[in-house]
């Protein structure tokens, strides 16, 4: 799939079981295209085709990143809402290392700022609910769009590495339920069973 520009070339492409995910001669993927041009309805398009909302180009951007750099509002709004990870970076050039969120603080976009505030705050309390053992904050953020693996915090861990090293089995049942990472890594790249272990809980691990 190419350009993404055209909404009636893209559908008809889709339609003919075209890869969502397929990138241009620039290794720019059709979804970070529309992204980055502020094609809102194809990026809608694309995601309901189940595009990878997370693709990156060759040097790192998403769909998000360009939307967050360009100040294309609809088009970071359509990611957020579909649960897009917040934390991946840019991996070349003058933004490396830099977030979606750090990309739109730098460049002034302040409504796509208080979109990502938004997230980060919900992500918070998402991990809060985790260490807490929290199962119905768990389902309501859950509910609201909350990525269930969007790591942060100190040494970046996800709701389900919280959980499981705070003891909250109930929690971890749930977050495995509604289909948490189990080997997602925190900045250590240590895993949920690797912090069950550490604190010696043998139901724990064993259930991971």
């Amino acid at each position: 799939m190419i350009g993404a520009a055209d909404y009636e070339a893209v559908k008809f492409l889709i339609e003919q079981n075209a890869s969502v995910d397929t990138a241009d001669v620039y290794d720019c993927p059709a979804l970070v295209c529309a992204c980055m041009n502020g094609h809102s309805e194809v990026a809608k398009c694309l995601l309901d085709a189940q595009a990878d909302i997370n693709k990156q180009q060759k040097s790192g951007w998403s769909g998000l990143m360009f939307a967050a750099l360009n100040g294309e509002e609809a088009c970071a709004k359509l990611p957020l809402e579909r649960k897009a990870d917040t934390t991946i970076k840019v991996t070349t050039g003058y933004y490396k290392g830099k977030t979606a969120p750090d990309i739109a603080k730098e460049k002034k976009r302040d409504k796509i700022v208080a979109l990502l505030q938004q997230r980060e705050a919900d992500h918070t309390a998402m991990h809060q609910a985790a260490a807490h053992g929290d199962v119905v904050r768990l389902k309501q953020l859950l509910s609201q769009g909350v990525n269930i693996d969007t790591a942060g915090g100190y040494n970046n861990r996800a709701a389900l590495m919280l959980a499981a090293q705070s003891g909250q089995f109930e929690a971890v049942k749930f977050l495995i339920e509604q289909k948490a990472n189990v080997d997602k890594g925190d900045a250590r790249q240590n895993t949920a069973l690797q912090g069950a272990c550490i604190n010696d809980d043998v139901k724990m691990a064993k259930y991971l």
